[in-house]
């Protein structure tokens, strides 16, 4: 499990867009970036070239790619299109988050100090200010990396040490010690260990592994045991205080969702939710611990059974 916020993620993403637009406007010429993004000419963002200006990133494919890869990483869901999707998310990380671009932003957090307590949200007050070092969090790179290592697995390809670590979150010497002890057997390849999946993957599970849910076996050959159909679960968001958007955040049979002054109310669960996922930044209204309802937002997305929340509806009915 990757921790990072929901708004560091969409700042990451507005980021590498933002880093596109402008290798656009050096290869074809000024203007050019912002008409790839389907911007206005002469809006903020153009004056700006400040990647908070770009606000609606469900508009753009590589928003589609990063959320197919951390439903993969952070919730296991399968997705047919995710090899795809590592690949053309993993090409733009490399192009355009350079080792030399890396460096550059370390050194410019460490000419602004004063950032590295709290940064403002987008939008809040001296959000303007931050230096886009700081939108670079290394999140994307963490869910190619972990989304590389489990598609491995899921087409039953061999792995290395370092990548079995990755995906349990045991550290490296550790799963060494493991082999040498003859917890599971490996083989040597170009002088590096590697593993079989349907070796290596029993210790995996026993030490943190998830399968991947609603991946068909047959599809790689791959090893889908222990996984369950993706069909039986239920991927909703999770508030900042561990609370879930479910059936019980209803108030008269309605359920509120959105940001605040642009609320819209839904009588059915599933509908709310299909719209609550398709934010950028989720937002619900629910109680709180003193019975007061107020608006959250997601930090996270967790998987509830269905048959969970429907037995919720229809007793809430």
């Amino acid at each position: 499990m990757i921790n990072y916020t929901q708004n560091q993620l969409s700042r990451e993403v507005a980021l590498l867009l933002s880093a596109v637009a402008n290798l656009v406007d050096l290869v074809i010429g000024d203007g050019s970036g912002t008409r790839a993004l389907g911007l206005e000419q002469g809006g903020h963002y153009d004056q700006t070239r400040h990647p908070d200006e770009i606000e609606n990133l469900e508009a753009f494919d590589i928003w589609h790619h990063v959320k197919h890869v951390e439903d993969y990483v952070q919730l296991q869901v399968w997705n047919k299109a995710l090899p795809t999707d590592i690949s053309c998310l993993g090409l733009a990380l490399e192009r355009v988050f350079s080792p030399t671009v890396l460096a550059g932003y370390d050194e410019e957090r460490a000419s602004h100090p004063e950032f590295q307590a709290a940064v403002p949200d987008a939008f809040e007050e001296g959000a303007g200010d931050v230096p886009l070092s700081y939108f670079h969090c290394g999140i994307l790179r963490s869910l190619v990396d972990r989304a590389a290592a489990r598609l491995k697995v899921d087409r039953n390809e061999r792995l290395t040490l370092a990548e079995i670590a990755l995906l349990t979150g045991v550290a490296e010497p550790t799963v060494m010690t493991a082999a040498h002890r003859g917890n599971f057997p490996t083989v040597d390849e170009d002088r590096r260990r590697l593993a079989e999946p349907n070796d290596v993957l029993p210790w995996m599970i026993k030490n943190g592994y998830r399968p991947t849910c609603g991946l068909d076996s047959k599809s790689f050959g791959g090893v889908a045991e222990g996984s369950r159909e993706y069909d039986d679960y239920v991927v909703v968001p999770v508030a900042a205080d561990g609370s879930r958007f479910g059936p019980e955040c209803a108030s008269g049979g309605r359920y509120v969702i959105g940001r605040k002054g642009s609320e819209r109310a839904h009588d059915d669960f599933y509908e709310a939710l299909g719209e609550l996922m398709r934010m950028r930044e989720p937002r619900w209204r629910r109680k709180n611990s003193e019975g007061n309802r107020g608006i959250v937002k997601a930090v996270g997305y967790d998987r509830v059974l269905r048959k969970h929340i429907d037995q919720q509806l229809s007793e809430g009915a």
